[in-house]
């Protein structure tokens, strides 16, 4: 499983990784991605793939130059969010939204 540049896993899953000190081996529950003009477009869509049939709720590609999200979720929905808009966390996180511009802030 490739490593995403963030991601979020269970907590019982990140503690048993940094006990063993390795990178937990299940896919994350939500991937994001920051691309960057060394990113080839297709690898980056073969990750995303990948981290949604291995179990991931949902992938973000985060594009800074274009300050904008991608969200792919499990259902295969694909949505782009920008400044000024929030994304909304799957359900098994509970309600909670972020903004994008909270993700810009710092570039």
């Amino acid at each position: 499983m490739p490593s995403p540049d963030v991601f979020i896993v269970q907590q019982k899953l990140w503690r048993q990784a940094r006990e063993g000190e390795y990178y937990p081996r299940r896919a994350p529950l939500l991937a994001a991605e920051v691309l960057s003009p060394a990113n080839r477009l297709k690898n980056v869509k073969v990750k995303t793939e990948l981290y949604l049939e291995s179990g991931s709720l949902a992938v973000w590609n985060v594009r800074l130059r274009q300050r904008e999200v991608t969200v792919h979720v499990q259902d295969r929905q694909v949505f782009t969010r920008q400044t000024g808009q929030t994304i909304q966390l799957p359900a098994e996180f509970g309600s909670v939204e972020i903004a994008i511009d909270d993700f810009f802030r710092l570039s």
